[in-house]
């Protein structure tokens, strides 16, 4: 879609803006990893309004908070920001010299749009309404692509933005080698909160492996066919992370005895293991014989 020029732009606020895009209070919390190693969370939260030659727009900082697994250590990188506009259904994202659009809420079925910095298409596949905490809200069925390859599915909903991707979705995960603000965790804002996940929305970081006041065995360790994770009493998920950082095995947890998980077909090395319970993150180190 055609960049929005600022110099033909006039927002009138009016209450869509508060319903579909960055309603007061609004915050989130998406997954991050890195090439480098790195796993954590990205925190991010409507900070406030700016005009840009007249057009009124919001303020989104985001913070990533890490820890890198091969050195140990955790970092905290930002704050950063990037700004947005809404106006007549359309979410724009300023570039740095004109708008581009970000999500497009008034698209129908067969629309499209480019993403900013990138050549990646949002095509929009169905569109409706579903309640989340009292609030209807809409949402945008939508897969996202190149010329030739469909690089993912994902839903955008008002308010909370895309589940897959972060809110700067050129920036995400998919579309980044080197690092991804990753998939949405929880959406908070001053009427409604919504969370995809089991336990706290941000990420306990480092290796823990001392510390277990839930009494958490993983067993055996190291292991070769199967890992355990016994002792459950409030443990909802867990995750198995590699040295890259990448997630190569995530599932949910049930009952509150012994869950084990194959682990044959993993490559020898190091991970980390985080089971995640309702106030804590259980977090230890798995060597995987093979």
């Amino acid at each position: 879609m055609k960049a929005h020029f600022l110099g033909i732009l006039i927002l009138v606020c009016s209450i869509v803006h508060g319903q579909q895009w960055c309603a007061p209070g609004a915050q989130w919390h998406h997954d991050y990893s890195d090439a480098f190693g790195s796993i954590g969370y990205v925190q991010s939260y409507y900070s406030g309004d700016t005009t840009i030659s007249g057009l009124s727009c919001q303020i989104i900082e985001h913070t990533t908070y890490a820890h890198n697994i091969p050195v140990n250590s955790n970092y905290v990188d930002g704050p950063y920001e990037f700004v947005t506009s809404i106006d007549n259904e359309v979410v724009y994202i300023w570039t740095g010299a004109e708008m581009d659009t970000l999500i497009n809420y008034a698209a129908q079925p067969g629309d499209q749009w480019q993403l900013s910095i990138s050549d990646h298409i949002v095509l929009v596949t169905d569109t409706g309404h579903t309640m989340i905490d009292d609030q209807s809200l809409k949402y945008l069925r939508v897969e996202v692509m190149t010329q030739e390859l469909i690089v993912l599915s994902d839903t955008i909903f008002e308010r909370i933005g895309p589940l897959q991707m972060y809110l700067n979705m050129s920036i995400s995960e998919p579309f980044v080698v080197e690092y991804g603000l990753g998939e949405l965790r929880c959406y908070s804002d001053n009427e409604m909160s919504y969370s995809r996940i089991d336990g706290p929305c941000e990420i306990a970081l480092g290796i823990h492996s001392r510390s277990n006041t839930l009494g958490i065995e993983v067993f055996p360790n190291p292991a070769s066919h199967q890992v355990c994770i016994g002792n459950l009493k409030k443990a909802y998920s867990f995750e198995l992370i590699d040295q890259t950082g990448s997630i190569v095995l995530r599932s949910d947890l049930t009952g509150t005895g012994s869950n084990c998980f194959p682990v044959s077909g993993l490559a020898t090395g190091s991970y980390l293991l985080r089971v995640i319970c309702k106030d804590h993150v259980h977090q230890e180190k798995v060597i995987i014989e093979n």
